[in-house]
């Protein structure tokens, strides 16, 4: 039986932007057929029927080629109603990651999560709790943290002041006395200077994405 038949226009066009993003890509990557497959845990034949439209592809599979393929997944998926709400998830570093703390700062234990591609040493997650950063970050997502990426302008992280709810904050500018200048991700308004020398702040680390669990 042709299975083809059976898949929905989205998923026969993001086969195709996929198609064409591999073979636009993959010399510039260095990456094989058979290394591509590899990379993404399935066999070079599950390869090669996603790339002709043959099998539906999941929204794991979209955002791990994605990701393995550096490609802009806002422009891979816009137009596609199946697959638009991917857009708001950016692919994460991880495997099995302990999740630590709420958005909210309520300590959490003995949980984790599955996330994607390779471990990043120290990396954990953070359970969203609160709509405060919403759209960015939803209710039920996790934040994915690398507590060893120094800072830079353009990052967005997670901050906490002692006694009080985590902050994510997008970094404007860094000065060389351990202050920095952030705003807030999802809402309009001016920049705050926060200071890393203050002691009753705690830099938890730079957000590497947002994903499920």
């Amino acid at each position: 039986m042709n299975t083809k038949r059976n898949l929905s226009q989205d998923s026969l066009e993001i086969s195709r932007r996929i198609n064409i993003l591999w073979r636009t890509t993959k010399k510039g990557l260095g990456l094989t057929q058979v290394q591509a497959a590899k990379k993404l845990g399935m066999s070079q034949s599950a390869f090669s029927q996603i790339m002709s439209g043959t099998v539906a592809v999941n929204s794991v599979m979209v955002l791990n080629i994605t990701a393995l393929l550096n490609a802009d997944l806002s422009k891979l998926c816009k137009g596609l109603k199946e697959f638009e709400h991917l857009v708001r998830i950016r692919p994460v570093i991880g495997s099995m990651l302990p999740v630590t703390i709420t958005i909210t700062g309520k300590k959490v234990e003995n949980k984790s999560i599955q996330a994607m591609l390779e471990p990043t040493e120290g990396a954990f997650a953070v359970e969203v709790d609160s709509d405060e950063y919403s759209p960015r970050y939803n209710v039920g997502d996790y934040a994915i943290v690398n507590p060893n990426r120094t800072i830079a302008i353009g990052n967005e992280v997670l901050l906490h002041y002692k006694n009080e709810e985590c902050l994510v904050r997008v970094v404007d500018s860094i000065d060389t006395n351990g202050q920095f200048t952030a705003h807030h991700p999802s809402k309009p308004g001016g920049a705050t200077t926060f200071d890393l020398n203050d002691q009753r702040l705690d830099l938890y680390g730079v957000i590497l994405g947002v994903t499920f669990g």
